[in-house]
C-alpha cells in the first residue's frame, strides 16, 4: 500500500477528488491536508506528495527526504520552470488531468520514473537543455534535496538569512543543513563546498 499525500487550502474539493482517486485505486491510500497542518502530520508516512507551487517550498522543508514530491500548475513561466527543475522534483502534474491520467501519474512516480504532463513538455524541454549546458551529475544518497538546494543558495551568494528566509526554515535549520553539507562533501567551509559542487558538475552557478 502506497500513501500519497496531497497538500491544498481547498480541502473540500480535495477530499471529493481524493474519494473519487480512492475508488479507482486501491493500491493507493490517499489523505487531504491543509498547509497550515504540515507541522502536525508525520510527513515521513507518505510515498508520495503532491501541492501546487505556491506551496512547493513548504512541502521540501516539512517532507522526508526519500518521499517523492510533484508539483500541480495551472500554466509555467520560464522563471518559474528554471526553479522547479532545479528542486529536483519527480512529477509536473496539471489540475485539469483526468482521474485516469492522475493515477497513471502517480504509478510512473512511485515506480522511479519522473512525470511530466504533456501540456508542459515542450517549455520543460527548453527550459532543460538551457539548464544542462553543463551536464549535471549528482551522486545518489550524498545530498538530501533541501542539502542540495542550501547548496545552491550559497553558490549564489545568499546568506544564511536569506537561505532561511526563502526556504521557509529558521536560520539554526539552514547551519544543520550546511554543516551535515561540510561533513559529506569533507570541507571546512563555504567556499570549499560550492568548488568541489562545480569541479565534480554537481551544481550550475
Amino acid at each position: 500500500m502506497n500513501h500519497i499525500g496531497i497538500i491544498s487550502n481547498n480541502l473540500s474539493k480535495m477530499e471529493q477528488k481524493v474519494h473519487t482517486l480512492q475508488k479507482k485505486s486501491r493500491q493507493q491510500s490517499f489523505h487531504v491536508h491543509h498547509p497550515r497542518q504540515l507541522q502536525q502530520f508525520n510527513l515521513k508516512k507518505y510515498d508520495l506528495l503532491i501541492t501546487s507551487s505556491a506551496y512547493i517550498d513548504d512541502v521540501m522543508n516539512h517532507a522526508h527526504h526519500l518521499t517523492k514530491i510533484a508539483v500541480c500548475i495551472s500554466h509555467v513561466a520560464e522563471d518559474q520552470v528554471e526553479r522547479l527543475l532545479q528542486m529536483n522534483l519527480d512529477g509536473y502534474l496539471t489540475p485539469n488531468m483526468t482521474n485516469s491520467e492522475l493515477i497513471h501519474a502517480i504509478n510512473m512516480i512511485l515506480q522511479g520514473d519522473v512525470y511530466v504532463h504533456p501540456r508542459f513538455s515542450s517549455t520543460l524541454l527548453h527550459s532543460y537543455r538551457t539548464y544542462i549546458k553543463i551536464k549535471i551529475e549528482r551522486p545518489l544518497n550524498l545530498l538530501t534535496k533541501k542539502e542540495w538546494l542550501v547548496l545552491e543558495h550559497i553558490a549564489n551568494g545568499s546568506s544564511n538569512q536569506v537561505i532561511a528566509k526563502k526556504m521557509g526554515i529558521s536560520s539554526s535549520t539552514v547551519k544543520n543543513h550546511i554543516s551535515s553539507i561540510f561533513k559529506k562533501f569533507g570541507v571546512n567551509n563555504r567556499t570549499d563546498a560550492v568548488l568541489k559542487a562545480i569541479r565534480n558538475n554537481w551544481i550550475i552557478v
